[in-house]
């Protein structure tokens, strides 16, 4: 018998998510949590850049095994590191205010999962 990795038991969890539903109601609950963690997040920032931006990065991050939320890495993006040489940073240390959650779970076991999130970035002159 195989065991589909990929695929889990129950999608880790914020403490506003219902561990009742169904996974896919789960998986929801995560993401639309982690969105809106993000916006808050980065409502407050502030960054200068002379030229319009519209780019859209990538933020892999992982939930692992006990429930703790880390970085893996953002999409390079050249014309954004040269725009706002922080912004890998800033993104990393927002990212290290998040609670933890409960792990993911499949047979039974806390396993660690990988996310990706799209990061736009648009701004006008």
């Amino acid at each position: 018998m195989t065991i589909d990795w990929n695929d889990v038991d129950t999608y880790p969890l914020f403490e506003n998510c219902d561990e009742g539903v169904s996974k896919y109601e789960q998986r929801d609950c995560f993401q639309q949590t982690m969105l809106q963690y993000f916006t808050n997040a980065f409502s407050d920032a502030k960054f200068e850049v002379l030229e319009t931006v519209d780019e859209t990065l990538y933020i892999d991050f992982k939930v692992d095994e006990h429930g703790f939320i880390t970085l893996d890495k953002i999409g390079e993006n050249e014309r954004i590191n040269e725009l706002i040489p922080n912004f890998n940073e800033e993104v990393s240390n927002r990212l290290k205010e998040l609670t933890t959650v409960a792990p993911a779970i499949k047979r039974g076991i806390p396993v660690s999962m990988k996310f990706r999130l799209p990061l736009v970035l648009n701004t006008n002159n």
